[in-house]
């Protein structure tokens, strides 16, 4: 990465779940349970193009509200391998650095205040579940924009390929009948039913336009084809023909 490009971290809170005692109480006091997700995230910016890139997850732990200190916080932290210095970012919606790192921690603790009255779904115990998503934006030019652009698409494509992948064998396994009468009309309909569960994957869609999805899904028919031709029924009935 070029070493001009300039670089700035942002922060911000996300509620992953929330719970709390007997059904209609709220989360009160200040000795309710905060369990924070960090996430590290590259943002890649050309004018108003933008990629994101997950470099990492890490749980950092549970804690009561009223003893969330940042000591505390950064034993956590540093037994990962979180790759951002959590003392130099900007809280999102403001520009300005945070002045500390204590800054950060108040920052977290205003936050889940706001949910003082929010009546939670479960009621197990009184854990709040909170990512705290830091996002370095990394302002590039238009060539490395798509060459980033495409390493991306390169290093999450065989991951990718291989969840849709799954679910169309699990489609496979509940469509395709033994029944050799209708192994023409399913054979038809293969291409049509992969397409179906790639367009209805919306989760990895983020990296891809859709000339990379139409690649993907005639790589996948290929493949369901492939595995149709081996089906045990298929076999007889083209040994059948012979």
């Amino acid at each position: 990465m070029d070493s001009s490009i300039v670089n700035e971290i942002y922060a911000f809170l996300q509620i992953c779940n929330v719970k709390s005692g007997p059904a209609g109480s709220s989360i009160s006091g200040n000795n309710f349970s905060l369990e924070i997700n960090l996430i590290a995230k590259h943002a890649y910016t050309c004018g108003d193009n933008i990629i994101e890139e997950c470099h990492s997850n890490a749980t950092s732990g549970t804690y009561k509200y009223k003893s969330l200190l940042w000591n505390i916080f950064d034993k956590d932290i540093s037994a990962s391998d979180f790759p951002y210095p959590l003392e130099k970012v900007k809280w999102d919606g403001f520009d300005k650095i945070l002045e500390s790192k204590d800054d950060l921690i108040q920052r977290i603790l205003e936050f889940v205040r706001t949910l003082d009255n929010f009546t939670p779904p479960y009621q197990d115990d009184d854990t709040i579940s909170v990512n705290l998503i830091f996002v370095k934006k990394v302002f590039v030019p238009p060539e490395e924009f798509e060459l980033t652009k495409m390493n991306i698409i390169f290093n999450n494509y065989e991951n990718i390929a291989a969840i849709l992948w799954n679910k169309v064998c699990d489609k496979m396994k509940g469509y395709l009948g033994e029944d050799s009468s209708s192994l023409f009309e399913e054979f038809q309909c293969l291409k049509d039913f992969v397409e179906t569960i790639v367009k209805e994957t919306t989760s990895w869609r983020t990296y891809f336009n859709e000339d990379c999805e139409m690649v993907l899904i005639d790589a996948l028919v290929e493949v369901a084809r492939r595995e149709f031709m081996s089906l045990p029924a298929v076999r007889s009935c083209n040994t059948y023909r012979k």
